[in-house]
């Protein structure tokens, strides 16, 4: 019976509140949603670092054409296209070489096909002629440190264009995604405080609006848990619909970023992916959150600014 009374408490309290309620809803909704956001790029990171870092290797870049010296390093401008002969001689010199444990040629081809591959949809047609290079990509024994004798060694080999280490390239990709990581904190942070506030706010409201009805309960034996119960549940019931919301936001946008924008390099093992299984983990991880803060703040809000 108590049940049935508080339930039925709680239904009225939100018809009598409802554009409170859906501002709640929505406002939770969002704020959860980028909360969820920032968890799944730090999963996101982690995956991206595990896959990369077992296929960590050195290129070699190949002259292309006349070009000037890369930035900070005069010996290897490049004075035409790199021949046969110079080829020939670095795959001769890294086969002897005890820096190195394995090399792969990449001819001009390859080189264009793999960009297609790994560029966005819609920008595949920049991979032309003359704009990728051939390489070399080396794996080195111990590339901590063997990377900076190897460079020193094979930027003066003649048709090298560049040496380049993409351990850098992979930390420059971190960086963009803990930016992002960053700024998903900083907007879920920022919108989760409105939502407290809106959460005490409503309850306030709804609390004014049926003081009659909570003193006659008071009168009747009801003790202050009771009364506050309903308001409590209906924060906690706007919350659950919000995180709801925020979960299918988090999954529209792993769909839209790596299901869309980034299917290619998705499709051909270049970047990671997140499944159903990490949406629901780690977005489920926020709706949590914000379910726990949502009693925590009504409960508070009873106690300090509410008289029941």
């Amino acid at each position: 019976m108590r049940a049935n009374f508080v339930l039925s408490g709680v239904a009225s309290g939100m018809r009598r509140n409802v554009l409170m309620a859906v501002a709640l809803v929505l406002t939770t909704a969002i704020s959860l949603g980028f909360l969820g956001a920032a968890l799944l790029t730090n999963r996101y990171i982690t995956k991206y670092n595990n896959m990369w870092q077992s296929k960590l290797s050195i290129q070699v870049f190949l002259c292309m054409k006349h070009l000037p010296a890369v930035p900070d390093n005069a010996q290897n401008a490049c004075q035409a296209k790199y021949t046969a002969a110079e080829t020939d001689a670095l795959r001769q010199a890294l086969s002897t070489d005890p820096l190195v444990r394995s090399f792969t040629f990449i001819n001009d081809e390859q080189a264009i096909k793999r960009a297609t591959q790994a560029l966005p949809k819609g920008q595949a047609a920049l991979a032309g002629p003359n704009t990728f290079p051939a390489s070399f990509a080396v794996k080195l024994r111990d590339i901590k440190t063997g990377y900076a004798p190897f460079l020193a060694k094979y930027n003066a080999f003649g048709g090298v264009r560049q040496v380049q280490n993409e351990d850098e390239s992979l930390k420059s990709t971190l960086l963009i995604f803990g930016a992002v990581r960053l700024l998903s904190i900083v907007v879920a942070l920022m919108i989760m405080v409105c939502a407290a506030i809106l959460v005490a706010m409503t309850i306030q409201v709804a609390a004014a609006q049926r003081r009659v009805e909570t003193n006659i309960m008071r009168l009747v034996g009801a003790s202050r848990v009771m009364t506050q119960l309903p308001f409590m549940i209906e924060a906690i019931i706007s919350a659950v619909i919000g995180g709801i919301l925020a979960l299918v936001l988090d999954a529209a946008g792993v769909a839209l970023v790596l299901g869309r924008l980034f299917h290619g390099p998705v499709k051909n093992g270049l970047m990671p992916t997140l499944g159903v299984a990490d949406v629901m983990t780690w977005g489920g991880l926020g709706v949590l959150v914000g379910i726990v803060l949502t009693a925590l703040i009504s409960w508070i809000t009873l106690r300090l600014y509410v008289r029941l």
